[in-house]
């Protein structure tokens, strides 16, 4: 495994897969210019140093993609709930009688 750190956000970051162990890390305390490069395709943020209530704010800019924000080493825990899914609603039946 390598970390690879990043210096700067750019359009085409998204580009750079993390492949073969490679995982991409920008040290920052101001997530702003996250919100420009984020793509449905983002699922799961990673995070030290900041407090949850922090991310309130960030989220309410009605991103396209990150469905979950996570304290590092957290990221590969499974829930009931896994990209913005329930799987409980996703993965089973109701029927309605009335």
């Amino acid at each position: 495994m390598d970390v690879v750190t990043i210096t700067e956000l750019k359009g085409y970051n998204h580009l750079q897969r993390g492949s073969w162990g490679y995982f991409y890390q920008i040290n920052s305390n101001n997530l702003d210019k996250l919100k420009n490069i984020i793509t449905p395709k983002y699922q799961t943020l990673s995070y030290y140093g900041f407090d949850k209530k922090f991310f309130e704010n960030f989220l309410s800019d009605n991103l396209q993609g990150i469905d979950r924000i996570v304290p590092i080493g957290r990221s590969l825990e499974m829930n009931y709930i896994w990209d913005g899914f329930n799987f409980f609603d996703c993965l089973t039946r109701t029927i309605d009688v009335k």
